[in-house]
């Protein structure tokens, strides 16, 4: 067993440089991989900083909290309040931080709430009088033909369970 050990051809400077040089690095190459990918060409200005500038890009399924959000807010984005903050027909989802935000990638923060796709069996309320007819889940129904096939209309008082959905739903609401 024979460890390397790697030392640059010339020492380190006292501090580091803020510049760039004409004269290329001559260190030799690592052993172990990096743990970080090495920045593309494109991802690096041509103006020096004097800080790291290199973030990778997210994708539109990265789990994010938005500080200051303007809403309606996309899929996997956080911070909304409830399912109008969120574009379309997705809605708020609270995060409990042990399984997945429906279509998200990621952990994101539990408890936290993003905009995510509904899941089947969660209550989603449309309005009080929606034009089309009311799928799985979905509020509010004043009658069976208000919704589609063979789905009945369950009417409840103030916030009681609808049986095979989850959620609490629009108080009063039928689904």
């Amino acid at each position: 067993d024979e460890s390397i050990i790697l030392s640059p051809i010339k020492p380190p400077s006292a501090k580091p440089t803020v510049s760039f040089t004409d004269e290329p690095t001559t260190l030799s190459p690592s052993v172990h991989p990096a743990k970080l990918p090495a920045l593309e060409e494109s991802d690096i200005s041509s103006d020096p900083t004097t800080y790291p500038t290199y973030f990778p890009t997210l994708s539109s399924n990265d789990l994010v909290i938005i500080d200051d959000p303007v809403f309606p807010l996309d899929a996997c984005r956080g911070n909304c309040r409830n399912d109008d903050d969120c574009k379309d027909s997705l809605v708020c989802y609270t995060h409990n931080g042990e399984e997945p935000v429906p279509g998200c990638i990621g952990w994101g923060i539990s408890g936290a709430h993003y905009c995510a796709d509904r899941p089947p069996t969660k209550l989603l309320y449309r309005g009080s009088n929606p034009a089309d007819p009311l799928g799985v889940c979905e509020g509010d129904c004043d009658r069976d033909d208000n919704c589609e096939g063979d789905l009945i209309c369950f009417q409840r008082d103030g916030s009681e369970p609808v049986p095979g959905c989850n959620g609490i739903g629009a108080q009063g609401g039928d689904y």
